[in-house]
C-alpha cells in the first residue's frame, strides 16, 4: 500500500506523537506490528458476517488507550487520490457509512480534527 502524500509529509516533521491517555499515532518503526496485532484481534473478535470491510485493508495509524479502537487508513477507500481514513471499533462497519461519523478524506483533515479536541 502506498500511504497517503499528506500522511508521509506529517512523518518528516513527527514520527509518532499522542495526547491524554491514548496510545496515538503510531511510530512507523511499529507499524508492521501494530498491523499484525490487529489483524490477529480481527480474526478472533470478527467472523466475516460482522465485517462489512475486508480486514486486510484496515491500516491502523492512531491508537486509543486499547487496540480495538483505533484510526485507520481504509485502503479500498479512495477520496480522489489520497486513501480515506475511519474511525474502528468492535462495532460494526458499514460500508454505508463511509463518509459520515469518524471518517475523514484525508490525514490532513483527521489531523486537523484530533489537534481541535478539547
Amino acid at each position: 500500500m502506498n500511504f497517503p502524500s499528506d500522511y508521509l509529509a506529517f512523518l518528516e516533521i513527527h514520527d509518532g506523537f499522542n495526547k491524554y491517555i491514548d496510545a496515538g499515532v503510531i511510530k512507523t518503526r511499529d507499524m508492521a506490528r501494530v498491523y499484525h496485532q490487529f489483524q490477529e484481534f480481527l480474526s478472533k473478535k470478527l467472523d466475516d458476517t460482522q465485517m462489512m470491510v475486508h480486514p486486510p485493508s484496515i491500516i491502523p495509524f492512531y491508537e486509543c488507550a486499547e487496540l480495538n479502537c483505533c484510526q485507520c487508513f481504509y485502503a479500498d477507500w479512495y477520496t480522489g487520490e489520497e486513501i480515506g481514513n475511519l474511525f474502528f471499533s468492535e462495532k460494526v462497519i458499514d460500508q454505508n457509512d463511509l463518509g459520515q461519523g469518524v471518517t475523514f478524506p484525508t490525514f490532513s483533515k483527521w489531523l486537523v480534527s484530533y489537534l481541535e479536541e478539547a
